[in-house]
């Protein structure tokens, strides 16, 4: 009889009754633990905020967090996580996201990440701003402690926003490589350009500033050319820039617009990477990447275009400040300030 009953259960439907069982108790499970764990950084904020404030009203200091250690253990002996150490961390915890323009969404975002992660970043992020991109990124990805570490050591934050298809045009490990080299945004700060600028300007000024302009690019770039020929049957065509990258082992062409991202400068881009292949490209590179620098862009519309091709292509933005302009401009009394100038000239007896 007990033989027959184990035969009627050994099948694949009661496999598959048992599987779904099992698949409940694990959703369960993780729910229960997201809840725990989002509970439980609640209460860590909260306490951090209740020390932050009784510092502000006494003069205790650290002593009043090394007391409220040694009243919990006597009032809660089994309870732990409460020590002089993780309460310290409770108060920064607090501290560090409240001066954060966005203080809410920073603390909607950590409890959802366990508290060694908060922990680390805590230790190794400065500024409240990065820290909450990595917790975005964190819970986007769903990377563990360890991984997290090495994407903070890595800067991966400069890389957030970027617009590519590096992962449907390269194997995984160049993607990620060409990833973490490329940025989705450079700061030409250094240069002195003035306003009204057109495009062989900037290329001017920037290979004029050469070596500072390989600084921002990032290491493993190798200068090439500024507005490289390449001849396509009896057409010559000019690539504005042309480097070569160390580590990723491949040209990258570089083209610079100025205004708003348009669909035709992805396709010039691309012919250009795809040129570059044919005609200087040799057998141990790999395939050209093409870089669109604009000085303003629809990151929706970017990606729609990067993605729609097989060249490996990325649009990244540039932001120019102009310092002997904007320290001019500061310098000058505004409109109003002239006007309470006339009014006090005007009503003043110079005589006297």
């Amino acid at each position: 009889m007990i033989k027959n009953q184990l035969n009627n259960f050994d099948n694949p439907d009661y496999h598959n009754f048992i599987a779904n069982i099992k698949a409940k108790i694990q959703q369960a499970q993780i729910k229960a633990s997201v809840k725990v764990n989002n509970e439980l950084i609640n209460l860590y904020w909260n306490l951090g905020k209740m020390i932050t404030e009784r510092q502000a009203l006494s003069k205790w200091g650290d002593g009043l967090i090394k007391q409220i250690e040694l009243d919990l253990k006597l009032a809660m002996p089994n309870t732990k996580g409460f020590s002089s150490s993780n309460l310290k961390y409770m108060r920064r915890f607090y501290v560090f996201y409240s001066e954060s323009t966005n203080a809410e969404k920073s603390q909607q975002l950590a409890v959802q990440l366990p508290w060694g992660h908060n922990m680390l970043i805590l230790d190794k992020i400065k500024a409240p701003e990065i820290a909450t991109k990595y917790l975005e990124m964190a819970i986007e990805n769903n990377w563990a402690r360890s991984v997290l570490d090495l994407k903070i050591e890595a800067q991966a934050h400069l890389n957030y926003n970027q617009i590519n298809n590096f992962a449907i045009t390269l194997p995984e490990p160049e993607s990620d490589l060409a990833n973490s080299l490329i940025k989705d945004e450079y700061n030409f700060g250094f240069l002195t350009i003035l306003k009204n600028y057109k495009e062989k300007e900037l290329e001017t000024e920037l290979t004029t500033n050469i070596t500072k302009f390989l600084l921002e690019l990032g290491k493993g770039f190798s200068y090439v050319g500024r507005q490289y020929k390449v001849t396509i049957g009896n057409d010559d065509f000019y690539f504005d820039l042309l480097f070569y990258h160390l580590k990723l082992r491949r040209y990258i062409v570089i083209e610079l617009k100025i205004g708003e991202l348009k669909p035709e400068h992805l396709g010039q881009l691309g012919f250009y990477a795809v040129a570059i292949d044919k005609q200087i490209k040799r057998p141990e590179d790999l395939p050209t990447i093409g870089l669109l620098l604009v000085s303003k862009q629809n990151k929706t519309v970017a990606k729609i275009l990067v993605d729609n091709w097989k060249t490996p292509l990325g649009i990244a933005e540039y932001k120019l400040s102009h310092p002997l302009e904007e320290d001019i401009e500061a310098a000058l009394p505004t409109v109003d300030e002239l006007s309470i100038l006339n009014d006090l000239i005007s009503n003043t007896n110079f005589a006297e």
